[in-house]
């Protein structure tokens, strides 16, 4: 995605691929969260960039809704399940669960 910045500079966003839901400004908070959060969890200690494959949408924002990440890191695919909890204006809470590799 492209917005016009300051001095009519064009902005450029990589968006998340799949069926992400949270749209580009929560991006910026929830891909560090996810991929720290996978990082962690599965003891990854590869200096090479994790990097998001897909994303699949459990259910439609009504307002709560559910995601499955899938991502590459340490040379291995790993999913990660994340559930949204809008609170109102720009603050969304997140949870991020079920954090394995796949086989």
């Amino acid at each position: 995605m492209a917005e016009m910045a300051s001095n009519n500079a064009l902005r450029v966003h990589r968006l998340l691929p799949g069926e992400y839901g949270g749209g580009y400004k929560l991006e910026s908070t929830i891909v560090p969260g996810v991929l720290g959060n996978a990082i962690f969890k599965l003891h990854c200690r590869e200096h090479g960039l994790p990097e998001v494959l897909d994303i699949k949408r459990l259910s439609r924002p009504n307002p709560n809704w559910n995601e499955v990440w899938t991502l590459y890191l340490c040379g291995k695919r790993a999913t990660a399940r994340v559930a949204y909890y809008p609170r109102g204006g720009d603050v969304t809470d997140m949870t991020i669960t079920s954090i394995a590799y796949t086989k």
